[in-house]
């Protein structure tokens, strides 16, 4: 059920971001839902879920959570790539870990933010790191390697020190320097 909760929360502020939030739910719904199922497969943890009684459905989408709370602006990317979005999420996946960004948005979403403007700052920087990993993904998608951009070490060590730090604005430096990468 957690797993859901986190899919719930990471699809609503996904969906927000894409221009299909401001077409009528039938119409968004046409645009992102069959790419968005593509990207539910069969996976062992879902079939153990299965196994043990939870239902098929909510069992792989249990199991694909993580990958389906960023499912709409994977769709996009691929759209925009013209790629398909299996192929997206690849390179969605690929860039995540190249640059160690679950690790970034864990420490983001965990940060302390206090003041009035603390929840606020932090739904910017999460939305300004999903940005950022849509630009570098497309430069995957169009052949591009992020990876051996110039200045990739002193952004991969920025990264690792705003996780660390749990700091708004350490996080804010790290995601203008993985920015640079993809420009």
């Amino acid at each position: 059920l957690l797993a859901l909760r986190r899919l719930h929360e990471g699809a609503a502020r996904a969906l927000l971001g894409l221009a299909e939030a401001a077409l009528p739910l039938a119409e968004a719904e046409a645009a992102l839902g069959p790419g968005i199922l593509a990207l539910v497969a069969p996976s062992p943890q879902a079939a153990g879920w299965i196994a043990a009684g939870v239902p098929k459905v909510a069992a792989e989408l249990a199991a694909a959570a993580d990958l389906l709370a960023d499912a709409p602006v994977i769709v996009r990317l691929a759209a925009e790539a013209g790629a398909s979005p299996a192929i997206a999420a690849v390179a969605w996946a690929d860039i995540g870990e190249a640059f160690a960004l679950a690790s970034l948005r864990a420490a983001i979403g965990a940060a302390r933010a206090p003041g009035t403007f603390g929840t606020r700052a932090r739904a910017a920087l999460l939305d300004d790191l999903t940005a950022m990993r849509q630009r570098l993904a497309a430069t995957r998608l169009a052949g591009g390697d992020p990876a051996a951009a110039p200045g990739v070490a002193d952004a991969m060590r920025l990264v690792q020190e705003a996780a660390a730090s749990g700091e708004l604005a350490a996080f804010s430096v790290a995601l203008r320097a993985l920015g640079r990468l993809a420009a």
